[in-house]
This record gives structure tokens, sequence and C-alpha cells, in this order.
């Protein structure tokens, strides 16, 4: 009896612990440090009824209430960033990490000396 209860709270935890889903997480532009654009699109799950805003670092994207969601956001990063969920006390629920790649490395080397020499 005992455990049925443990295992009882432990599903409604998970269930109300807040979730969202964020897709796609990577962009990949041509070169290194281009700005890559990319539309996300984001799910929200197991949250209450409220306002709560999508940032990116600290910029604020768009905010609506959770009846809006899904969203589909279009946004413009050149390196890798993390995409925030905020309540409507600007607290950050949840956080997400999207990712930048590129096709073609930005990587110049240097010679160490010179190829021809007079002596």
């Amino acid at each position: 009896m005992v455990l049925c209860a443990v295992a009882l709270f432990a599903q409604s935890a998970i269930a109300q612990s807040p979730l969202w889903q964020v897709q796609p997480s990577i962009c990949i532009s041509q070169q290194e440090g281009e700005n890559c654009e990319f539309e996300v699109d984001i799910t929200l799950l197991n949250l209450p009824a409220g306002q709560y805003c999508v940032a990116l670092v600290n910029t604020v994207l768009r905010c609506a209430t959770g009846a809006e969601f899904p969203l589909k956001i279009t946004m413009l990063i050149n390196k890798n960033s993390e995409l925030r969920l905020l309540n409507s006390a600007q607290e950050i629920l949840i956080s997400h990490s999207l990712i930048v790649k590129s096709q073609q490395a930005n990587i110049q080397r240097r010679r160490l000396r010179n190829p021809w020499s007079l002596f």
C-alpha cells in the first residue's frame, strides 16, 4: 500500500513539472560566424494557465498565454544561444540550448616562417 502511494506521488510530481519542446535546436550556416535564420516550433506541456514569454538570452522575443501555444518564432542567431521560457514575474522556468553549426570552418593557418630565404 505504501509503495503504491509513493509511486502515485512520484507520478504526480513528474506530471506537474513544466516541460516544453523546442524544434529544431540546430541551425546550419554557410560559414562560421555568419547569421543563421530559422523558425522554431515551441510546444508547452504541464503549465498552468497564464502569461509566458519566450526570450533569447536576455531579449524577449514574444509573450503569449498558455492557450496560444504551440508557437512558431523566427529568430536570427550567429552563435550558440539559450532560449528561455519566462513566467509573468520574469523568472526563468525552463531553458533550452540552440546550436549553430557551419558547413565551412573559418580556419586560417598562419605560417610560422617564410617559405623562402635569401641565405
